[in-house]
């Protein structure tokens, strides 16, 4: 999986998980989708509309769960 320079800074910083540009291991990209949906679901349930956070955690688990 390739990220972009903005879902790598925001999967190492957000997220806190040491990805690489481009990701193979499966360990890695299920903590990546667990850690953003679990944005996805706080954001959806306290929020109208979401952040530009949450709307990247929604891009990661999107672009995760197609692969």
């Amino acid at each position: 999986m390739k990220f972009t320079k903005e879902e790598l800074v925001f999967i190492r910083t957000v997220l806190q998980i040491d990805a690489q540009e481009e990701e193979n291991r499966e360990e890695v990209l299920g903590d990546i989708w667990e850690a953003a949906c679990d944005i996805e679901v706080e954001e959806s349930n306290s929020l109208e509309e979401l952040t530009p956070r949450g709307k990247l955690a929604v891009g990661l688990v999107t672009k995760l769960g197609e692969s």
